[in-house]
């Protein structure tokens, strides 16, 4: 993989907020600090990846705008319907997670 060191960002730059069994689904504690980051950022996209109980919580919090997507993982829920990715979707999925590594092992790389 090819990684470009230097290039500049005309997107607004995006975080994933992963958590678990707090923001968005309850209120105090570490989900204060989670909501006074996300709104502390407004110029980042956030997409929250919550580990749950079943899955079925409410998110409690009224997200901005900046909050794009939230998706609920639950640790004692169904398991995921269908089977793993095969062909071009199987490489579009090794690529991004090989960013990914990429982007936790080397914090100067960029994509």
């Amino acid at each position: 993989m090819h990684v470009h060191h230097g290039a500049r960002r005309t997107d607004p730059a995006r975080v994933t907020l992963l958590t678990e069994g707090t923001y968005p689904h309850s209120h105090g504690g570490v989900s204060v600090w989670c909501d006074q980051l996300v709104q502390g950022m407004p110029d980042l996209e956030f997409d929250v990846l919550a580990v749950t109980g079943t899955g079925r919580e409410p998110v409690v919090w009224d997200l901005p705008a900046h909050v794009t997507r939230v998706l609920s993982v639950p640790m004692w829920g169904a398991p995921p319907e269908g089977r793993p990715p095969r062909g071009r979707a199987r490489n579009r999925l090794t690529a991004a997670y090989e960013r990914f590594l990429t982007a936790l092992l080397d914090p100067c790389a960029e994509d």
